[in-house]
């Protein structure tokens, strides 16, 4: 049946041409709010609906969905351990609405009589992903009820774009425009700040814990911000780049390993877990540490390098976790006794040769850093750690006992890099 929808709201005038209402509401409500359920694919969205989706957003893709609804269930719910938030969610709406304040002499908050007219047309502005999670979750016949109905009296923070009240009706180009601007000028957190400042995820959590260890903490610590070490500034690592390190240590490769948000369905590291895993990764850096030196803190060393920590990560994987059984413990300490002894410089030719070529500067000449070596471009772009963990495999001997889970083989590394780069 179509009539309106009372919300109380707090109104006030945004611009020349929309009135916001901020308000409350359960998650549950949230479909009969939009009119249509923004879970589902663009294509069973109503015509006039799915035409603005598709101009700017995101699809509301399986596995976003799936992240934001974990995301709500670890963090949200009534037996959650960690703090979790949502932010604003952001409506547009066609028509204008009306509205009426409690008192007169504080007019700014009253109801609104939201429309659920289909010729008002609603569409979500800012928040698709957030939304499209929390219904998720509500509409999964497959989950517990209790969790179900725990999800939708939730409640989330709503702001109403409508036209002032006098105004014409927006037209479906002026609607596009709002949502190109919310979804297009809006500047993204680096990923970078984005780690430092989550305080709930495992990975993070043991990197902050590992940056105090002594390997890190007396050799100038690590950036906790920046997206690679700055050269002169005396740090050893990134907290970006611990973070893969860990991920790629202890759950081994995988898109998980570049990519902060993916999420595994049964990981190794877990907040139980974390305490022996941080014991068992702190034992092997500091032997490595002691068998390097002070090499160990080179920082123009291929190992400090974002794809290096990766790479060591991997093998670490491989020698500690997947052949744990076939090397044993003496076995593990040989395995980084050789790791020790590559030399991780860029004039190891094997880099040039196999690994990459040398940069070169804007003016044409050949790239090297302070103590005169050549800086390396490496081969294999975002997953150039696969082909440095290949040839590490390859130098320790590691690989002979993977039984065809190697990364590849040196008998021809371009043709590898080459698919790695693919």
């Amino acid at each position: 049946m179509i009539g309106t929808m009372p919300i109380p709201v707090v109104r006030g005038k945004h611009s020349a041409h929309l009135v916001a209402y901020q308000s409350v509401v359960p998650a549950k409500l949230l479909k009969a709010i939009l009119g249509h359920d923004p879970s589902v694919a663009f294509k069973k969205l109503p015509e006039e609906v799915r035409g603005i989706y598709e101009k700017v957003q995101r699809k509301t893709d399986a596995d976003r969905r799936k992240r934001g609804a974990a995301y709500v269930r670890e963090r949200m719910l009534p037996d959650s351990k960690w703090i979790g938030a949502f932010p604003a969610i952001s409506v547009c709406v066609q028509e204008p609405q009306k509205f009426k304040p409690y008192d007169l002499e504080e007019p700014e908050a009253g109801v609104l009589s939201l429309s659920s007219d289909p010729t008002n047309v609603r569409v979500l502005v800012d928040g698709l992903g957030r939304a499209a999670s929390l219904l998720g979750v509500i509409n999964d016949q497959d989950e517990k009820l209790e969790v179900r109905k725990a999800t939708g009296e939730l409640y989330l923070a709503v702001t109403i774009f409508a036209p002032v009240e006098t105004a014409s009706p927006l037209t479906i180009e002026e609607m596009q425009q709002v949502f190109h601007d919310f979804n297009v000028l809006a500047s993204p957190v680096g990923k970078g700040m984005a780690i430092d400042l989550d305080h709930s995820d495992p990975y993070v959590i043991f990197a902050n814990e590992l940056a105090a260890a002594p390997v890190f903490a007396n050799h100038g610590g690590i950036d906790h911000r920046a997206q690679s070490v700055k050269k002169g500034s005396g740090k050893i690592a990134t907290k970006i780049s611990l973070v893969k390190f860990l991920r790629a240590a202890l759950e081994g490769p995988g898109p998980h390993v570049d990519h902060y948000t993916q999420r595994l369905e049964n990981p190794n590291l877990t907040l139980t877990t974390l305490s022996a895993k941080k014991a068992e990764i702190e034992a092997f850096l500091n032997d490595l540490a002691n068998e390097m030196g002070v090499s160990f803190y080179d920082a123009e060393g291929i190992h400090l390098t974002s794809p290096g920590w990766i790479a060591l990560g991997l093998v670490y994987h491989d020698v500690y976790l997947k052949v744990a059984g076939k090397l044993g413990p003496e076995g593990q300490k040989i395995m980084v006794k050789r790791i020790a002894t590559i030399d991780w410089s860029t004039a190891n030719p094997d880099y040039l040769s196999f690994l990459g070529q040398q940069a070169q500067e804007r003016d044409g000449s050949p790239s090297i850093d302070a103590k005169g070596r050549p800086n390396l471009k490496w081969y294999g772009g975002s997953k150039a750690f696969y082909n440095l963990a290949s040839y590490i495999r390859y130098k320790i001997g590691v690989d002979a006992l993977l039984e065809g889970e190697q990364y590849g083989t040196t008998v021809d590394f371009n043709v590898l890099f080459r698919q790695a780069a693919a």
